[in-house]
């Protein structure tokens, strides 16, 4: 699909006014919406979600956030980023990921797919209502819907014990037809923990990585087996459709397959769709102080 100009100088402006903002902090470089803040440019990194039985059938799109400098290092330009975490840019900023990765995900030739937005939890506590009244506003402009959209929420960014809020909160984003998804940590099974925060947030979907150690495959195929069997049973059985991610071998999709994921994502699927010539997802301009934040930073959005 072609991104129209038009959408993106019209979002571009709304940013610029509410911003107070000297110029548009969108653009459009080869093919692909950027945006800026301070020294960073922010660009999305999607990660395709298949079917675990038929992975050439794509549900969705994980969106990710990647940074990087052109004038400055870095690292340095990173700083402004930290500090807005401390200020009312941050909302600003938020409000920028979300549009960005919904105009690269316009972009896409599956753009009927769902798209799987990370929110921080911290956010959801902290705005106290009309959750995704916002983004919904400019998926309107965008002719989409907030029920193509997924919240995904990590597990590892709190501590449960603000789970009565998350819950809220993410009740308000449902209510307003947004499907709910939770992030599981890296760890063999879910503890008590993590099996309370399913049953109080009952999500649509519940993400979790195939492996728990830095080298899953040295795992015998019986233990693998039964954690991710484990794992998916639990989270089947409150109702959730189970997206395994970072699948990166035959073996690990063919256990995935086998322990009930509905839904899977890794290296494994794209490698197979380069060897049969098919389309990647968009990417973002290459640079060499390219910084992919990936799990390290979950910015969410209200």
């Amino acid at each position: 699909m072609f991104l129209p100009s038009l959408l993106i100088r019209d979002l571009g402006n709304l940013f610029k006014q509410e911003s107070a903002l000297d110029e548009s902090p969108l653009l459009l470089r080869d093919g692909q919406v950027e945006g800026r803040f301070g020294d960073l440019y922010l660009s999305t990194v999607f990660k395709r979600i298949r079917s675990a039985a038929q992975p050439g059938v794509v549900n969705g799109y994980q969106a990710g956030l990647r940074l990087y400098a052109e004038r400055e290092s870095p690292h340095f330009a990173l700083d402004d980023f930290a500090n807005a975490q401390h200020t009312s840019a941050l909302i600003n900023l938020d409000r920028l990921c979300r549009t960005i990765h919904l105009l690269n995900f316009l972009g896409l030739p599956d753009n009927d797919a769902r798209l799987f937005l990370p929110v921080n939890p911290n956010y959801v506590i902290a705005v106290k209502k009309n959750h995704g009244a916002y983004f919904e506003d400019v998926l309107a402009r965008c002719e989409r819907s907030p029920e193509q959209v997924v919240v995904s929420v990590s597990l590892g960014l709190w501590d449960g014990r603000a789970a009565a809020a998350v819950a809220r909160g993410l009740e308000n984003y449902r209510a307003r037809g947004y499907r709910i998804a939770l992030q599981s940590e890296r760890k063999p099974h879910p503890e008590n923990s993590e099996l309370a925060l399913l049953r109080e947030i009952n999500p649509d979907y519940f993400i979790t990585p195939h492996g728990f150690g830095a080298a899953p495959d040295r795992f015998d195929t019986t233990e693998a087996l039964s954690r991710l069997r484990s794992t998916i049973s639990v989270a089947r059985g409150l109702g959730a459709e189970v997206v395994v991610e970072g699948v990166a071998s035959a073996r690990q999709a063919d256990l995935s397959l086998a322990a009930g994921a509905n839904w899977v994502q890794g290296e494994y699927y794209e490698a197979g769709q380069q060897r049969t010539g098919s389309a990647r997802p968009a990417e973002p301009a290459n640079d060499s102080g390219d910084i992919d934040l990936g799990a390290l930073l979950a910015v969410g959005f209200a």
